[in-house]
């Protein structure tokens, strides 16, 4: 009986210290992705001048031409940053 009472002294505080931990568990630092700026600006505003001549024509249609290349270089750029390639190049 004796021998049980010494070896369970002497166990006893070895396995319990080999349930101690000192590790320092850290919390994961959320980070929110946001777009750069260069594709958050709004898109240009459509030409809506009063057509007189063809020339006036001609001109609406390529101003809008460009207003939509910008905007849809802006939505490309967003979709490759999305797509973790970065921004536009």
């Amino acid at each position: 009986m004796k021998w049980c009472a010494i070896f369970s002294i002497v166990l006893c505080p070895v396995t319990l210290a080999s349930c101690i931990s000192t590790e320092t568990v850290v919390a994961p630092k959320v980070e929110q992705l946001r777009v750069p700026e260069a594709f958050t600006v709004p898109c240009p505003k459509a030409d809506r001048r009063k057509w007189s001549t063809v020339k006036d024509i001609v001109g609406t249609a390529t101003a809008n031409e460009a207003s939509l290349r910008v905007c849809a270089a802006q939505v490309d750029g967003v979709r490759r940053w999305n797509a973790g390639t970065g921004a536009a190049k």
